[in-house]
């Protein structure tokens, strides 16, 4: 079963910007990947795959008070 569904906003465990689920792909061998997507800096929409493994729920930081 996938830990995320699509539309998840997700993080790399090593840290990056926040990312959202297009697609969850489960390949033959039952392996779940997910195609994110996520805007570079420069609003440049970038996409990848990753292992379910290298991913975690993002949580957005806190905000500071004045």
């Amino acid at each position: 079963m996938a830990k995320f569904k699509e539309g998840d906003v997700v993080e790399l465990k090593s840290g990056g910007p926040p990312m959202t689920i297009d697609e969850v792909i489960v390949d033959g061998l039952q392996e779940i990947m997910y195609k994110c997507q996520w805007f570079t800096a420069q609003k440049h929409l970038k996409h990848k795959t990753f292992h379910e493994n290298q991913l975690r729920r993002y949580i957005k930081p806190k905000g500071r008070r004045p």
